[in-house]
């Protein structure tokens, strides 16, 4: 059973892994449309091998930023936001399983301030602009598609 403080502290992390997750979400979906309304458009099969390979590229990339938020990274930035945890906080994280007299009294005197203690938030900030220049860029990229004439061929001959 996972003591509430506990709890606490890795919600902490799981909130700060679904924001990073989302955020990259919302930066890598507009690219993985565009390419695939451009596949869409013109029925090309090398644009729909594009199309795969950048929704994989994505997929990547997603899970390559997941990867550094873990428990160590989560007592990192308690350990630098938190001030009276003493740099200790790997104690209630990390405990080994049974604890001498002196690592007890700190996790105890941890646990006190940390009841006392507002948690922070360590949730990555949306990065707006940039969210914006990539939907923008999408958005510019569909309108161009959409107003591309895509038929097989377009040569003087056939426009008799």
């Amino acid at each position: 059973m996972v003591e509430p403080i506990v709890a606490r502290l890795l919600g902490l992390l799981s909130a700060a892994r679904r924001r990073r997750l989302m955020e990259t979400l919302l930066w890598a979906l507009p690219a993985c449309g565009a390419v695939s309304f451009a596949a869409w458009r013109s029925g090309s099969a090398i644009l729909l091998g594009l199309s795969i390979a950048v929704f994989i590229a994505c997929a990547a990339l997603g899970w390559r930023r997941l990867k550094p938020l873990d428990r160590r990274w989560l007592v990192r930035q308690l350990d630098a936001r938190i001030p009276g945890a003493d740099d200790s906080l790997d104690l209630l994280l990390f405990a080994p399983g049974n604890p001498g007299p002196l690592v007890r009294l700190q996790q105890q005197r941890l646990r006190e301030r940390l009841r006392e203690a507002p948690l922070p938030d360590l949730r990555d900030a949306y990065p707006w602009s940039r969210l914006s220049l990539a939907w923008l860029s999408a958005a510019i990229a569909g309108g161009l598609l959409s107003w591309q004439p895509w038929q097989a061929s377009s040569s003087p001959d056939h426009a008799k």
